[in-house]
């Protein structure tokens, strides 16, 4: 069943710790986050504002794939936690060759603490260890994801009670869910690293892609089943 987008699912709320709307000049290397507590967006490589194309607005985040990616000092806001969270953005890539390809990752450098969010083979994946040990990875089957068309990609968890409960994981493309994970590992380790998007922990393999509405959320999650994708900007 596909649900009505409710206003709560398309804004900038309380919930909203990052919302990247990718709109400036040309060429700029300025990445504006428009939440109520804003971040600051280090450009890494040949990051830039691109307006050749754009899903919503006047423009995206146009990353290289050479070299190109976003860094965001540590945040505890991006420590979930026991916290409902959401995860969500539109993404055309332009290459998608390569067989590991990483969203963003609150990873440290020596992979024991924080999370990753990639496609791997083909399906989304997202990661969170502690000390070194997995406490979650949650995998979907394999999407025919096309270069150059925009797709909307949410990952959502929701933990009703905030305790040890169990949670539930759930992936989404284009509104539709491709998977669900329902598991006791509720409270997710956290990291002392900076987040980066466009590469992985260790900032040594890039994609080549444009994104648009970057937002990730702590204490919601946005959505529980499938949903129309939004039809404008948050």
């Amino acid at each position: 069943m596909i649900s009505i987008i409710s206003k709560a699912s398309c804004g900038n709320d309380r919930f909203t710790k990052l919302l990247l709307h990718g709109d400036g000049a040309q060429g700029s290397t300025i990445f504006t986050d428009s939440c109520q507590i804003a971040n600051y967006l280090y450009p890494i490589g040949s990051a830039i504002i691109d307006q050749t194309q754009h899903k919503f607005g006047s423009a995206s985040i146009y990353l290289d794939g050479i070299n190109s990616h976003l860094m965001m000092p540590n945040d505890l806001d991006l420590n979930f936690s026991w916290n409902d969270f959401s995860i969500d953005f539109w993404v055309m890539f332009y290459d998608l060759s390569k067989p590991l390809i990483y969203l963003m990752s609150t990873m440290d450098a020596t992979n024991t603490n924080g999370f990753t969010l990639l496609i791997n083979n083909g399906a989304l994946e997202f990661i969170n260890s502690g000390s070194g040990v997995t406490v979650v990875d949650f995998m979907t089957p394999a999407f025919p994801f096309v270069e150059e068309v925009w797709c909307h990609i949410a990952l959502t968890r929701s933990n009703p009670n905030h305790t040890i409960n169990t949670s539930t994981y759930r992936f989404f493309v284009n509104g539709l869910m491709q998977s669900s994970l329902v598991t006791s590992a509720s409270n997710l380790a956290p990291s002392a690293s900076q987040l980066v998007i466009g590469t992985d922990y260790l900032m040594s393999t890039f994609v080549a892609m444009w994104l648009d509405e970057v937002r990730i959320c702590k204490g919601i999650a946005r959505w529980q089943k499938s949903f129309s994708v939004p039809t404008r900007a948050y």
